[in-house]
């Protein structure tokens, strides 16, 4: 078992099964299946927004530090939506940048700048007050979150077991 944020070749390292947000992963010689849906929510400590003027509107993030996530050299954008629920996604420039998702969260709590979270990972700060929830008007949307397996004529029963139960039960621990 691997935990890492950066993708994997399923097929050339010998995996049994990823789990991918956002992207499907989608590609020859791999089945997916979508377990879960991720909220994502825009959020800054306290101790950040202190004598700043929080964002209102997603256009006002350019005068605020914010913290990037990067995957495999690329920023991800952040998916917010409009009043109108159309989605608007932002590419953001960012001093901060990371590579490892617990490290941004901490460094979000730590007030380094605004995140976009996805709120199973902003939960316990958000409940506690340690981080705030930001654009309540535009809120962010949701990512998919989706079992990657090689594609085999016969799928072993376990790994069958575990993609159903990965889809039964993940829902609710990320709601």
């Amino acid at each position: 078992m691997r935990f890492n944020d950066a993708p994997v070749d399923i097929l050339t390292e010998g995996f049994d099964l990823a789990i991918r947000i956002g992207s499907s992963g989608r590609a020859a010689g791999l089945r997916t299946r979508k377990v879960a849906t991720l909220q994502m929510v825009v959020c800054a400590a306290p101790a950040y927004l202190a004598g700043r003027v929080a964002p209102v509107e997603a256009r006002d993030l350019d005068q605020h530090e914010t913290l990037v996530f990067r995957l495999n050299g690329q920023p991800h954008a952040w998916p917010i939506l409009e009043r109108a629920g159309q989605p608007v996604t932002q590419i953001l420039e960012s001093r901060f940048q990371f590579d490892n998702y617990e490290s941004m969260v901490d460094a979000a709590i730590r007030g380094a700048g605004i995140a976009c979270l996805s709120s199973w990972a902003a939960r316990s700060a958000l409940a506690d007050g340690r981080l705030v929830r930001l654009l309540d008007d535009h809120p962010a949307a949701t990512r998919g979150v989706y079992a990657v397996w090689p594609d085999n004529p016969s799928i072993p029963s376990s790994l069958r077991m575990a993609i159903d139960r990965l889809a039964a039960q993940l829902p609710a621990l990320l709601g």
